[in-house]
């Protein structure tokens, strides 16, 4: 239960880092041609994408593991690490 309830802190944490960096994609003057529509469809493509590969990675782990008791808290602590270093990455776009 520990592990589930760190994993969904660590998933709310995401999503903050996520939208804040999603509202500061915008031009600070008239002078910034930067087509940040496009910036954010494709960092939206990419954390799409980047779900699909984080729960694939942590899944195959899983599988490894599935005939031992080790199996869940293994899921878990892979999907709460992946999630912490996009976090990590997202937040320094911000930075």
């Amino acid at each position: 239960e520990c592990g589930r309830l760190t994993l969904k802190s660590r998933d709310r944490d995401l999503n903050q880092a996520y939208q804040a960096l999603m509202k500061s994609l915008r031009a600070n003057d008239k002078e910034d041609n930067t087509n940040y529509a496009e910036v954010k469809k494709k960092l939206q493509e990419a954390q799409r994408a980047w779900i699909v590969f984080r729960d694939n990675d942590c899944q195959a782990k899983y599988t490894l593991w599935e005939s031992g008791t080790i199996r869940g808290i293994t899921h878990l602590n892979c999907l709460t690490e992946r999630t912490e270093q996009r976090t990590k990455e997202l937040r320094t776009w911000v930075d």
